[in-house]
């Protein structure tokens, strides 16, 4: 990287950030006071004294990288280290190395900017472990499944979901996709507010018959829920598509059926009771011929009724 950075493009006495310098010889030739403050267990002078015993043995070679910078002065060298803390263990810092004319005008030093990334690092672990648990969720279902980032974007999903959008879009899932590129038109505000209501730590769902460009009408419900590292901070969202076209053309002829029973099926139903309440005091033989043939033919009319509402219902 290629720039004009130095020490003059920030506070050195900065009180988060690191700056130090060190000669041709790998010796401080200054710290400034936050880096003495954070690393006051290793040392009370610093200057004079050689670089490696504040980094990780094994980061090094990284800092050999920075001898890049004073063969090239206008080249940035940025690495990660490790840095030991008062209690033996090790931090993750950032660094930015360049070159910087000597104190005594002869030659270069390397000037040396850093900050602490424990908390990103750690973070960023956070997640990947979290994928990788989800990852192997998501590759043992065929349902649609996606986590996505605060700006919709996708982090993980199954192989569920990569076949729907790929059969029913023609598009290819990736991680980093921007969700909203699927969806339909129509859907795009209420999801939306869904999505944004989850990021505040609400769950929601909703059932839709979503027609895709392909003509097909499937009837889905849509569960948005927030997604949370191990720390308990919202670091996206969940979201599952479940398919319940099935299920919701079963209800719709239930429904169906209700009206039957309602309608259809009382009508002979209650012309076989109104006819058994009057047969039970007649005493005409004749009268009764005929109160039964009127009885077996409502019976017949019920059991077309109950014959049609059973085909009706067959899957």
């Amino acid at each position: 990287m290629s720039s004009n950075f130095t020490s003059s493009s920030f506070p050195i006495n900065s009180p988060s950030f690191y700056y130090v310098r060190i000669n041709v010889d790998g010796t401080y030739t200054y710290v400034n006071d936050f880096f003495k403050r954070t690393f006051s267990h290793l040392s009370q002078a610093f200057v004079g004294e050689r670089f490696e015993g504040s980094v990780h043995p094994d980061d090094l070679p990284l800092c050999q990288m920075a001898a890049e910078c004073l063969e090239d002065t206008s080249k940035v060298v940025a690495v990660t280290l490790r840095k030991p803390d008062a209690g033996g263990n090790y931090f993750h810092t950032h660094w930015n190395f360049f070159a910087e004319a000597a104190a005594d005008g002869k030659g270069f030093e390397i000037g040396c900017v850093g900050f602490d990334i424990s908390t990103f690092v750690q973070q960023s672990g956070e997640h990947r472990l979290i994928l990788q648990k989800l990852d192997a969720v998501l590759n043992s279902t065929h349902e649609s499944f996606y986590l996505l980032d605060t700006h919709m974007r996708v982090l993980s999903f199954s192989q569920g979901a990569r076949n729907v959008v790929k059969d029913f879009y023609g598009i290819d899932m990736y991680e980093g996709f921007d969700f909203r590129k699927q969806l339909l038109p129509g859907t795009i505000e209420g999801f939306t507010e869904q999505f944004n209501s989850a990021l505040q730590g609400k769950k929601s769902f909703t059932e839709n018959k979503l027609v895709f460009p392909t003509g097909k009408e499937i009837w889905f419900r849509l569960n948005i829920a927030p997604a949370y590292n191990e720390s308990g901070e919202i670091f996206g969202v969940t979201l599952s598509y479940v398919n319940i076209d099935v299920l919701k053309k079963s209800e719709m002829q239930l429904k169906e059926i209700a009206w039957q029973q309602s309608h259809n099926v009382r009508k002979p139903l209650s012309n076989i009771l109104g006819l058994v309440d009057l047969m039970k005091d007649e005493r005409n033989y004749s009268k009764m011929q005929e109160l039964f043939d009127m009885l077996q033919t409502s019976a017949f009319e019920l059991d077309e009724k109950i014959k049609d509402i059973v085909s009706r219902t067959a899957l």
